[in-house]
């Protein structure tokens, strides 16, 4: 009985328990445990400043792509197609990829998702910059930003904030 109800080491938070169990049950609340909500910085306003913060840098750097549209498919000699499918690539796998990094998140913890969301994000974008082919261009922007849009989304950071501060 001890084993079904032990916390998993790799999990960042007190909730989900090693047995497989994930429906949430009364003695799992911060309320019944006897934990305290918002001790130390982990208060509710510092992880929704934090998940504001983080949402604003993911998606603001995602909304500002548009404005590549004319200066790169006149540069590399690009139809806009070219640009637009890499575009619609990331909306599919930032789709996609979604639900896995929220199961990913509740096994291993959201902020090592967030992490590797972040890396494929930077690399993503660090290859852009590289990118002189539509292959090369899909492969960046489309694949690795997409996926990194998936670690760094609204349902990682929006699910930590919902099993941190429990009602």
């Amino acid at each position: 009985m001890a084993a079904e109800t032990a916390v998993s080491p790799l999990c960042d938070n007190d909730f989900i328990p090693a047995g497989g169990d994930w429906r949430w049950r009364a003695e799992d609340s911060i309320i019944d445990s006897g934990k305290t909500v918002g001790s130390g910085w982990r208060t509710p306003a510092m992880i929704m400043a934090c998940g504001c913060l983080l949402l604003m840098l993911s998606l603001g750097t995602r909304q500002s792509f548009g404005l590549f549209l004319p200066p790169m498919t006149f540069d590399l000699a690009w139809t806009r197609e070219t640009f637009a499918f890499a575009i619609a690539l990331q909306n599919l796998v930032w789709g996609v990829g979604q639900p896995f990094a929220g199961a990913i998140a509740d096994k291993f913890g959201a902020a090592r998702v967030i992490v590797a969301g972040g890396a494929c994000y930077a690399l993503g974008l660090t290859l852009m910059t590289y990118s002189t082919t539509g292959l090369a261009f899909d492969i960046s922007a489309g694949i690795l930003v997409g996926l990194g849009l998936s670690g760094s989304g609204f349902g990682v950071v929006c699910h930590q904030y919902r099993v941190s501060f429990r009602p």
